[in-house]
């Protein structure tokens, strides 16, 4: 399989946790996006996104029910 080929497959991937999960659940820390695909672009995003999630359950957690 060649890179692009690999990389198109991941991105497929990631597509269809996002369709199903939702994009807030899939890239939850130890959901189903994870920051190790073939494109560095797309894993430091996957990362700032994940740190921002992890924020705001900081933020808010005494408030949640």
């Amino acid at each position: 399989m060649t890179k692009e080929e690999r990389l198109e497959e991941q991105y497929k991937l990631i597509a269809e946790a996002i369709e199903v999960e939702g994009l807030g659940y899939a890239i939850y820390p130890g959901g189903y996006i994870s920051p190790n695909t073939d494109d560095e672009e797309l894993n430091e995003a996957i990362r700032e996104a994940t740190r921002g999630m992890e924020k705001i359950l900081e933020i808010v957690d005494p408030y949640l029910i």
